[in-house]
């Protein structure tokens, strides 16, 4: 079980005690220092689509459809 807070700005989900949880993880990788503010942007939107892609793979998983 779970409640969501459907006014948050993110759709904050919080488990209840004894919840069955799930957990993904994406293997390490390492962002280079010294980028370009272009070079950063691309790797900010690499980022957000990995947290993107394990959101909604877990969401499935646990059968969350928000």
């Amino acid at each position: 079980m779970i409640i969501t807070f459907s006014k948050a700005w993110d759709q904050t989900i919080l488990p209840l005690p004894f919840s069955e949880m799930f957990l993904d993880f994406h293997p390490p990788f390492k962002i280079p220092s010294n980028l370009s503010e272009s070079e950063l942007e691309e790797w900010r939107v690499k980022v957000e689509d990995i947290l993107d892609q394990l959101t909604d793979r877990v969401d499935r998983i646990a059968g969350y459809c928000g």
